[in-house]
This record gives structure tokens, sequence and C-alpha cells, in this order.
């Protein structure tokens, strides 16, 4: 977020119910959303943005992202983000096993 130019960093988490992830059901999953005011994720790499080996910064490696979501997926959850200039929003969710 810092080298996307963003001044703000915001974290929130919560519960949700009644939901699906990874195509299975789940009762409850732990939410957690990090923000930012930042530039945003450029469009031409929205719909690769999680793949290995793409990233925006020349400096990048394009790894960081492909291994989150991975992991995600290996616990049945999801990483997923919206962004628009300004406003960008990268959530975890993660299922709550009783």
């Amino acid at each position: 977020a810092q080298e996307a130019g963003a001044r703000t960093l915001g974290l929130r988490t919560r519960i949700e119910h009644g939901l699906r992830l990874g195509g299975q059901a789940a009762r409850m999953a732990l939410r957690i959303d990090v923000s930012d005011d930042g530039c945003g994720v450029p469009a031409a790499l929205a719909a690769s943005v999680f793949e290995p080996l793409v990233s925006g910064r020349a400096d990048g490696n394009g790894l960081g992202l492909a291994i989150a979501r991975e992991i995600a997926h290996e616990h049945g959850g999801e990483l997923d983000f919206v962004s628009r200039p300004g406003a960008t929003a990268f959530s975890l969710l993660l299922p709550v096993v009783p």
C-alpha cells in the first residue's frame, strides 16, 4: 500500500454468516479487510493480479498475492479485492469451524 502512494491504511475484522467459500456452504467465516487510499490496482492487471509472476512494480516478483491466495484456498477460504484509484480493499475470508 505504501508503495502505491497510500497515506492511510485500514484494517477491519468481522464475522460473516451464511455464505459460500470455494463452492462449500460456510455457516460462519472470519473476514479480514485491508484497505488503503493509494492509486489502486491498474485495470490492466485486475484480472490477473493473483497469478504467479504478475506484478505492477518494476522490481516486483509477482509471488506475494499468488501465494497468499493459495494459502487461503488451502484453508477453505478466499482472497479477493476491489479497487479504484483512492480506494482499494483486499478481503480474506476463512471458514470458522466449530
